[in-house]
């Protein structure tokens, strides 16, 4: 019973369905607008919040944009940097590490033969190409390579510089673009330098000791080609004609001398099959080929 007493007294709060008077309905409706309009107001002022959040955070990022600008085009930089000397190491490396990768041809020094006389053989050996020639080669080897290194870093600094001018301008570094920077840089680094140096080192060593090897190896074939030069071949025949002629006073040649020069031909006959035509000498390739032609057929 006192349950039901006590459901009964707050019946008319708990039920649901009792009626709702006029005033407080009224009341209801104001005080949900009420929360409707804070409700809004605290949504607006949370997005303002992040567009304010957004636009700080935009700024800040316009603001650091030239130094990331600046710390990729140094990234580039200092790849590229590391890639030239890297390139002319290798090279330097390479003419160690390959005999035979380049090739000379020797010949005697002679203003009637192809090659005639050079500054690298003043006296009875021509070679070409010259220590001047393989200088000037790869100088210009070096020069191609050390641009064709530069060209993509000046390619991409002025790449970006161009995309990003108008945040670069509303931060301020609107500077321009200095080119070859990496070309000048290459001539100065001490690492460069001394593999550039290593490199024409190695070739003037190679071609001194390849001229000479030809100057003490061809001293002898020098003489059996001035023979072949002042080889008289009538003159020849008619000795021989002389010695086999069956009227002993028609024998004007002495046997002895004309056996002497066939042994000597013979001799000669003998060191022009044992030239070696190609002989190696560093990273240089001799080739010889020339003068054994010029030797051969021996008359």
């Amino acid at each position: 019973m006192l349950s039901i007493g006590v459901t009964q007294r707050f019946w008319p709060v708990l039920n649901p369905f009792r009626a709702i008077s006029g005033s407080e309905c009224e009341k209801l409706r104001a005080e949900q607008a009420w929360w409707s309009s804070t409700r809004g107001i605290a949504v607006e002022r949370r997005r303002q919040r992040e567009r304010e959040l957004a636009r700080d955070l935009a700024m800040q990022n316009v603001r650091r944009l030239p130094s990331f600008i600046r710390l990729a085009e140094i990234r580039c930089y200092s790849a590229m940097v590391e890639l030239g000397v890297s390139s002319v190491r290798q090279l330097h490396k390479t003419l160690w590490d390959h005999p035979k990768l380049l090739s000379v041809t020797v010949n005697f020094c002679d203003d009637s033969l192809p090659l005639g006389c050079n500054d690298d053989a003043p006296s009875t050996i021509a070679m070409m190409p010259t220590r001047a020639e393989f200088s000037s080669v790869f100088e210009e080897l070096l020069s191609q390579t050390v641009a064709a290194i530069s060209h993509p870093y000046d390619d991409f600094k002025h790449y970006t510089r161009h995309k990003m001018r108008k945040f670069l301008e509303v931060s301020g570094d609107s500077a321009g673009v200095a080119s070859n920077a990496v070309e000048r840089t290459l001539v100065y680094d001490q690492r460069f330098a001394a593999a550039s140096e290593g490199i024409f080192r190695k070739l003037s060593t190679d071609l001194a000791n390849a001229h000479e090897l030809a100057e003490r190896q061809l001293v002898e074939y020098r003489r059996i080609y001035e023979y072949g030069q002042g080889w008289d071949e009538e003159q020849f025949v008619a000795k021989m004609k002389s010695i086999t002629a069956q009227d002993p006073e028609g024998k004007s040649v002495d046997a002895a001398a004309l056996q002497r020069e066939m042994a000597l031909m013979s001799e000669f006959a003998y060191k022009v099959e044992r030239l070696k035509p190609v002989q190696s000498v560093g990273v240089l390739s001799v080739e010889a080929r020339k003068v054994k032609q010029l030797l051969t057929p021996i008359p």
